[in-house]
């Protein structure tokens, strides 16, 4: 089982759905197929409980579970080059004249279609966990391209999806910043060794630390300069690790109780790492909400 690593928040107001049954029923309308022979892409819901492919959604405790599984076939930039070279160059032979830049544009297009049944596909997933109880999905993903399309494919799925991103009501860099230089964590966090920062919100060059020691006079120093606080690694409630941004993301979450690494033969015990991940995103996810109300 593939446990969350980059995790976006994201906001709803409304409850999504009738009831459990619905959403199953709803997803199994977009159900995924593979690509036909000239389909550049193909997407759809598959399941997410490893032991029951017929099943797409995961329920613990009205918390649910869902994957999206994405395949795209994908041409070399060089192999459509030269193929395109060919063409063109037969067809100027042929008819003793040169080629424009608008019919080359057309050509293009039409040697891409001829190469697709004969493309690699790449297959991907994108998971994600949806909590009711606190009005949030949380989308395994660190790119907002992929996250924005899970979502489209939601919305596309149930027919309306009024969601946001969550939003900040404080300056989170501030937050972060008194965390590591004044250590007023919120109970039951504690820092790692990550952390990135910058002297400004406008500096595009970011200074990293590795298994920093904030007793140094030379990081110490560093800190007063450079306020602006990108990344910081954290614990919580020694269940899991992560990296949190200044923009309410999280990087590289590991869960830190000793099965998170394990493999599992029995159905028990991928039903116990199952659950372990879902109360653990579920507790973080309380976490990274209330930053909002600081």
């Amino acid at each position: 089982m593939n446990g969350f690593k980059n995790i976006q928040f994201y906001k709803f107001e409304n409850l999504l759905f009738e009831d459990l049954l619905n959403f199953e029923e709803l997803l199994q309308s977009i159900k995924f197929a593979p690509c036909k022979e000239n389909d550049i892409q193909s997407y759809g819901w598959v399941s997410s409980y490893e032991k029951d492919s017929s099943q797409l959604v995961y329920e613990y405790q009205n918390n649910l579970l869902i994957k999206l599984k994405i395949e795209e076939k994908r041409i070399p930039q060089n192999v459509l080059n030269e193929e395109l070279k060919k063409k063109i160059s037969l067809l100027e032979k042929s008819s003793n004249t040169r080629i424009s830049s608008d019919q080359k544009a057309i050509i293009k297009e039409e040697v891409h279609r001829q190469l697709i049944p004969r493309a690699f596909s790449n297959t991907s997933f994108i998971q994600a966990l949806i909590i009711p109880s606190e009005k949030l999905i949380l989308i395994d993903s660190s790119s907002q391209t992929k996250a924005e399309f899970f979502l489209k494919v939601l919305r596309k799925t149930i027919g309306k999806l009024p969601v946001q991103p969550l939003d900040k009501n404080t300056s989170i860099e501030h937050l972060l910043y008194s965390w590591l230089t004044k250590r007023n964590l919120p109970d039951k966090l504690l820092l790692t060794n990550e952390l990135e920062v910058k002297p400004s919100s406008n500096e595009k060059t970011v200074i990293k630390f590795a298994n920093y020691d904030l007793e140094s006079n030379d990081n110490f120093e560093l800190l007063n300069n450079n306020q602006y606080v990108t990344k910081i690694g954290l614990e919580y409630n020694e269940c899991i690790s992560f990296t949190l941004t200044n923009l309410l993301q999280v990087r590289k979450l590991k869960l830190m109780n000793s099965q998170k690494e394990e493999s599992y033969d029995d159905d028990e015990s991928f039903d116990t790492e199952l659950i372990l991940m879902i109360e653990s995103l579920k507790e973080l996810s309380g976490f990274v909400k209330s930053l909002i109300k600081l």
